[in-house]
């Protein structure tokens, strides 16, 4: 069975290279409105990316808390929500899974419309062990089915899998808060 990249490489890199930016700068900086830039450049791959200081700010938001990690998603491009479900791009699903997923590990196959997760076998080599296909309210690891509460869907090209239903999937407790405005989901391992 052939698979290709969720989207080509860069797409990907880009991802994740803006999400570490974002992890690092909200972490290691505290900026007042007043002494933040007017830009942020993120050089990726000899390609600079420029984007306004401030105007992450007037997109909707959420955090997201996975053990010790936390991101900072955003409406449209990182999340959507759908019939009262929270749906994720792929890449940020990789956290709550109980198992390692290599570097280039998500595969989207655009003739079965689905995204496959790697696992690296006993000879390093990734093989597909997850399988959400869209517009399916399951998904599959190995040859098990698992269900779901929610479909995997596709938005203007970008797919969304259900955060809670693939987190409990996983052993994980997962709790919505709002602070101030700021809407936050902590996903927990149980104990």
């Amino acid at each position: 069975m052939s698979y290709s990249l969720i989207r080509d490489v860069y797409e990907v890199k880009k991802m994740m290279v803006v999400t570490l930016a974002c992890v690092l700068l909200s972490g290691s900086m505290a900026f007042t409105a007043t002494s933040a830039p007017k830009t942020i450049d993120i050089v990726l791959n000899e390609k600079e990316i420029k984007t306004q200081a401030g105007t992450e700010s007037q997109q909707k938001s959420i955090e997201v808390k996975i053990d010790e990690e936390t991101f900072q998603l955003v409406e449209g491009t990182d999340y959507i929500i759908s019939a009262g479900h929270i749906l994720v791009s792929p890449v940020y699903i990789v956290s709550v899974l109980d198992f390692a997923v290599p570097g280039k590990g998500i595969w989207w196959d655009n003739k079965a419309k689905s995204v496959t997760f790697a696992y690296v076998d006993i000879d390093d080599y990734p093989k597909p062990r997850l399988t959400f296909k869209v517009g399916e309210s399951h998904f599959t690891e190995f040859d098990k089915q698992i269900e779901l509460k929610s479909k995997t869907i596709m938005v203007d090209g970008r797919v969304y899998l259900p955060l809670r239903a693939v987190s409990e999937a996983y052993g994980k407790e997962i709790h919505w808060e709002s602070n101030n405005g700021q809407s936050v989901v902590r996903i927990t391992t149980k104990n």
